[in-house]
């Protein structure tokens, strides 16, 4: 903790952490309403090319991987299901597609925003319990899921605004709404990951074999065999895939019994200015991580 600031000083962290809090709100309105380019255009540095989005330890770098990829992808997703959705309902052809095709309400909370001494960057950590809604999906389906996520994000002051540089969102724990048990379902894949066998009256811990329990690793369906087709409903309990090459570390893991705390995206610590941190404060890239980010272009 910073002492003896003058009182001007003092004035500035104040006004640049509420800044950074309100940015970071109108990120959440803008994605529940589907509006991604737009808040990118409207709340992302304009003259930093090191934009990044991330979500479970992958994500984008650069300003136009962020754009086409992050706010392409999740606009185009939407934009495509629209035809459909207006034949399920005829009213909505000429209306917005893109909060239509998804609910996306991220509640945020406790945040812990940290201002660089030169007052002119930041960093920030925040925790969200959200929900997601389509009533029409690429599988034809709806769904609906919950997740608690945290936020790390990297601020910049330009033209008297505070803008992100960075994001990184990751998933703590997340299900289907209203169609499981979700801490006796991560017991289960725990206990048995390739899910119950045909005909057994439940899991069993591995090794006991006999009706219900896991059979040779690796083996696929059939009788006293493993099945790791997913159950309906099924609560999330997957791990984000390697990234590419010359990334970062896929290590941040949803929710288990057994895992270990995990500190991903530790609080921001204080600091001089962000382009003297050797390491962005995004997933995997923490001080304490030893990864190092991508070169700036």
């Amino acid at each position: 903790m910073r002492k003896n600031i003058d009182l001007e000083t003092k004035l500035a962290i104040i006004e640049g952490g509420q800044a950074c809090e309100n940015a970071h709100a109108w990120h959440a309105i803008l994605h529940a309403a589907g509006h991604t380019t737009e808040e990118i255009e409207t709340f992302w540095s304009k003259y930093r090319d090191d934009l990044y989005w991330g979500y479970n330890m992958a994500g984008m770098y650069g300003r136009e991987e962020v754009m086409s990829n992050w706010a392409g992808g999740l606009e185009g997703g939407a934009r495509g299901l629209f035809p459909v959705f207006n034949e399920m309902y005829p009213e909505t052809k000429d209306m917005d597609p893109l909060p239509l095709s998804e609910y996306s309400l991220h509640a945020i909370g406790t945040p812990i925003v940290e201002v660089g001494e030169d007052l002119k960057t930041a960093r920030a950590l925040y925790y969200s319990t959200g929900m997601l809604y389509r009533r029409i999906s690429s599988s034809g389906k709806q769904m609906a899921v919950w997740m608690l996520e945290r936020y790390g994000e990297d601020y910049v002051r330009e033209d008297g605004f505070w803008k992100i540089v960075h994001e990184c969102v990751l998933n703590d724990a997340g299900g289907a709404q209203d169609v499981t048990n979700f801490a006796i379902d991560c017991f289960n894949k725990w206990k048995s990951p390739m899910g119950p066998m045909p005909g057994g009256d439940g899991p069993k811990p591995e090794g006991k074999g006999g009706p219900g329990g896991p059979g040779p690793q690796g083996a696929q369906g059939g009788p006293g065999g493993p099945t790791n087709k997913p159950k309906k409903g099924q609560a999330y309990s997957k791990m984000a895939g390697g990234p590419p090459k010359g990334s970062m570390p896929a290590s941040h893991k949803t929710w288990s019994p057994v895992q270990p705390a995990q500190d991903s995206t530790p609080w921001p610590e204080p600091f001089v200015t962000l382009d003297d941190v050797k390491t962005h404060y995004v997933v995997g890239l923490g001080e304490n991580k030893g990864a190092q980010p991508k070169p700036k272009p």
